[in-house]
């Protein structure tokens, strides 16, 4: 606030000079250790270029005597301050009373503590001014913003952590699903063989008992799988149990497993389409299609079989020939 002394033609700012205002009466008096010592201080502050200091008693007010204001001018209080490290931040202000011009230099309080002189000088404001910062307080400062980035670096891999420890629990649930699909799969399909087995046996009463005792001991270790759907090890130990069972009831009738049966009639069929359309047998492209349809075939059998078909199908060709 600034009030007129109408006897003197004076401007005087009213504001007393405190730890946040300092005076200065042009713009060779301000030092870059006064813009240090402003973003050092918690508040920061205005230092005012142009104005006078006054004193009265214990007092201390500013006068208004203006400066030269202009582009190059305020160009020079910017200087200054990007000669301090780091660079000080600052906003500079152009006032006017009448014909008096004068600058208003508003410094926050740093975010990059603390500042210094390109010489190397370390200060800040007090309430008294500008005071020389002792090492002491430059260490405990060093320590605190070491300490500020140290917990917000270890927030971050913190939150960086969790957010993996999500990710990798989702594709473990992903993964426990997938399994529990199979096993209700090879559920299904175990029970399937061991009803064809059971009706195709030599002894229909003795086959359809020995079944059944096999059947029922299969699905209390599907039970025991689906309880166990945490746990993919044990899933794993019972499903080997299963298959063992299943393949010794075929060797024991000696009969072909159903479900590999019809596997290889659904391999046979789709080498057969490709033969008849001419295209490119590619028997990995083969296996990926047997699998969307749930049959599983080994790449070598399903190469055993183009070669197979490819032979009878040059041998049909030389027959065709020879009897024209």
């Amino acid at each position: 606030m600034t009030k007129r002394n109408n006897g003197n033609r004076q401007f005087i700012i009213t504001t007393e000079e405190t730890g946040g205002i300092e005076y200065k009466r042009n713009i060779s008096s301000l030092e870059t250790d006064d813009l240090v010592a402003f973003a050092n201080s918690i508040l920061g502050g205005s230092i005012f270029i142009g104005v006078d200091e006054l004193r009265e008693g214990s007092k201390r007010f500013g006068k208004i005597v203006g400066c030269l204001v202009n582009d190059a001018e305020k160009r020079k209080i910017i200087d200054k301050a990007n000669n301090c490290f780091p660079h000080v931040s600052l906003k500079v202000i152009e006032h006017k009373r009448e014909d008096l011009e004068y600058y208003e230099v508003i410094i926050p309080s740093g975010k990059c503590k603390p500042y210094c002189t390109l010489k190397g000088t370390y200060c800040i404001r007090t309430a008294t001014g500008k005071a020389a910062w002792l090492p002491d307080d430059l260490l405990a400062l060093f320590v605190e913003k070491e300490t500020r980035q140290f917990v917000s670096k270890f927030r971050e891999a913190s939150q960086g952590l969790q957010s993996e420890l999500n990710k990798l629990n989702a594709q473990v649930k992903d993964e426990m699903q997938n399994i529990r699909r199979n096993i209700g799969y090879f559920a299904d399909e175990t029970l399937e063989s061991l009803n064809t087995i059971r009706d195709t046996g030599e002894s229909a009463e003795s086959s359809a008992s020995d079944a059944q005792s096999n059947s029922d001991e299969i699905l209390r270790h599907v039970e025991r799988i689906s309880e166990l759907e945490d746990n993919s090890e044990a899933a794993l130990f019972f499903s080997k149990i299963a298959a063992q069972r299943v393949n010794s009831l075929l060797e024991h009738f000696k009969l072909e497993d159903p479900y590999k049966v019809e596997c290889n009639k659904k391999m046979e069929r789709l080498v057969e389409g490709f033969l008849e359309r001419k295209e490119r047998l590619d028997p990995y492209r083969i296996m990926k299609m047997l699998e969307k349809a749930n049959c599983y075939v080994d790449l070598p059998y399903i190469e055993t079989c183009i070669k197979e078909q490819k032979n009878k199908r040059r041998k049909k060709r030389s027959i065709s020939r020879k009897t024209k």
